[in-house]
């Protein structure tokens, strides 16, 4: 078999059709506190939760959720890297008290 190919293709489409259509399932079950914890309002549950097991995401949430990311990841990074700063200058606290002592 050549490398890369999947053997049983219509399955593999199957088992995707019938995940989206769990979660999809599963989406509509949720109620509003967690769907805002997630990011996504009631629109957006019932957009997602209307389209047929075999649809995908749509392009434009897909843009949407892409520049929304876009828009938040500095923000997330900048925090990373000074939680990352105050736990270093934590580490070398310590060090340097244990030299000490």
């Amino acid at each position: 078999m050549l490398r890369g190919m999947k053997p049983f293709p219509i399955l593999n489409w199957l088992s995707l059709c019938l995940r989206r259509a769990r979660t999809r399932r599963q989406l509509g079950d949720l109620p509003p506190h967690l769907l805002r914890d997630i990011g996504i309002d009631e629109a957006a549950q019932a957009r997602e939760c209307a389209r047929w097991l075999w649809q995908g995401v749509a392009a434009n949430d897909a843009r949407d959720a892409a520049n929304k990311n876009a828009r938040e990841l500095p923000a997330r990074v900048a925090r990373l890297q000074m939680k990352s700063d105050q736990a270093l200058r934590r580490s070398r606290t310590t060090t340097s008290t244990r030299a000490i002592s």
